[in-house]
């Protein structure tokens, strides 16, 4: 079995299991249209899926875009370190305090609690106001317009 058949049974599964097809992902991650069929028949390139593919799947799938590497590709340093439990729990507390505890609400909360992991970890967030209005503002963005008061749906 070639490495890159069990990406493509996972990339097969994961499309099936989300009732789209692969056009419609392909296109999702700014594609053409026939890119993830080719890749996925093995006719034609991709024999491997490139870094920023890779990344955009994982980000349309909600799953570790390393799972879309074959195992001969020695996984980078970031991806080996294990989760500071201290940085997440500090990033869980933000994202509830900015998205609230909405049970709706948890796929914005997560990003968001992603989002500030990250930062946490690169030493890149300040615990002040201002970070938290940009949170708030990431936050208003992920769940889009708001609807008018009364109107449903």
């Amino acid at each position: 079995m070639h490495s890159s058949d069990a990406i493509r049974t996972l990339l097969t599964r994961l499309a099936g299991e989300r009732n789209v097809g692969l056009q419609a992902v392909s296109r999702a991650i700014g594609k053409n249209h026939a890119y993830l069929q080719q890749f996925v028949t093995g006719r034609r390139s991709p024999a491997v899926l490139p870094e920023a593919v890779r990344i955009a799947l994982g980000r349309y799938f909600r799953v570790d875009p390393d799972l879309f590497k074959p195992p001969e590709h020695p996984a980078d340093q970031q991806s080996m370190r294990s989760i500071d439990a201290d940085l997440l729990a500090r990033a869980n507390y933000v994202a509830r305090y900015v998205i609230g505890g909405d049970p709706a609400d948890e796929p914005i909360r997560v990003s968001i609690s992603a989002a500030v992991y990250t930062l946490l970890e690169r030493g890149k967030m300040d615990d002040d106001e201002g970070t938290l209005e940009v949170l708030a503002l990431l936050a208003r963005r992920l769940r889009g317009p708001a609807k008018p008061p009364g109107e449903t749906g």
